[in-house]
């Protein structure tokens, strides 16, 4: 499986300083773990490499904004900014990218 280029990841959550990157590189570590482990080791259904880089993003975002929850509620650290739950598997928006490609079994 490829993965999805650390920069692009960077841009999509607005990671600027250098804490915030390294923290990036991780959920894009974790990420890529997830989705593979989701998928199958070495891809064995063939899942087109833009849609599992579009699922390793969406993923490596989730565990990114983690962070800033208090009790699986972010929105706290804005002002004026409506707090809202974050979701408890990090694979939530994976499976509507990945489910056309996978056996019925496992989407």
């Amino acid at each position: 499986m490829a993965d999805a280029p650390a920069t692009d990841l960077y841009a999509y959550v607005n990671a600027i300083s250098a804490e915030d990157r390294a923290r990036a590189d991780q959920c894009q570590a974790e990420a890529v773990a997830l989705v593979a482990g989701f998928v199958g080791e070495r891809n064995p259904w063939r899942v087109p490499s833009a849609p599992l880089d579009r699922a390793t993003q969406e993923v490596a975002a989730e565990l990114y904004y983690r962070k800033g929850t208090r009790a699986g509620v972010a929105g706290f650290e804005a002002d004026g900014g409506v707090p809202f739950r974050v979701g408890v598997d990090p694979l939530k928006p994976a499976y509507p990218l990945l489910r056309p490609f996978l056996p019925v079994a496992f989407a």
